[in-house]
């Protein structure tokens, strides 16, 4: 990447945010980590606001960046010919393994711990804690399998492929 690629960059990092809402079409795997790294560079503040449960701040700050996040995946998804529905799937699943480990024996030494939004959870070692582990992470790697997949080339049902479109209208477009 050179210096005057850097414009770009930054049109990737937030056109995320502008489509929040547009679950049609196709987005490119450089999109994806564009986003990722301003996510990451966002995710270095701490809000610390006076009165308030850090708890809070989290969940809302977490759900704000979960809109975009779902638009993009579906969108990725679009990319690969695939069914926005998959980000469903998966999420529903991730869900409730995490929120399943709720059900399983909690560990008296608090140790060790995960927090889900509002809710501490400290897993006593089991099978079903294990299972629920295993899980939660296979869908976790399929999910971020399903970011690294090699994009339909050409058109496909969801439209024509990005990469393909001229460079000069793309930056066009999004600025």
């Amino acid at each position: 990447m050179q210096l005057r690629d850097f414009p770009n960059l930054v049109r990737l990092m937030f056109k995320p945010w502008r489509d929040a809402f547009v679950y049609s079409g196709r987005s490119t795997r450089s999109e994806v980590f564009a986003f990722y790294l301003l996510a990451m560079l966002a995710g270095i503040f701490d809000f610390e606001l006076a009165g308030l449960d850090p708890r809070w701040i989290d969940a809302g700050w977490g759900a704000l960046w979960a809109v975009p996040w779902l638009a993009l995946y579906v969108r990725r998804l679009h990319d690969q010919g695939r069914s926005g529905w998959w980000a469903l799937v998966l999420f529903a699943v991730m869900a409730l393994a995490t929120l399943g480990t709720g059900l399983v024996p909690q560990s008296q030494d608090l140790s060790p711990s995960f927090t889900f939004f509002f809710w501490e959870f400290h897993p006593a070692p089991s099978v079903a804690a294990t299972v629920l582990m295993i899980v939660f992470s296979a869908s976790f790697l399929a999910s971020f399998a399903f970011w690294l997949w090699n994009d339909t080339p050409g058109e496909n049902r969801y439209g024509p492929n990005p990469r393909d479109a001229d460079p000069s209208a793309s930056s066009a477009s999004v600025a």
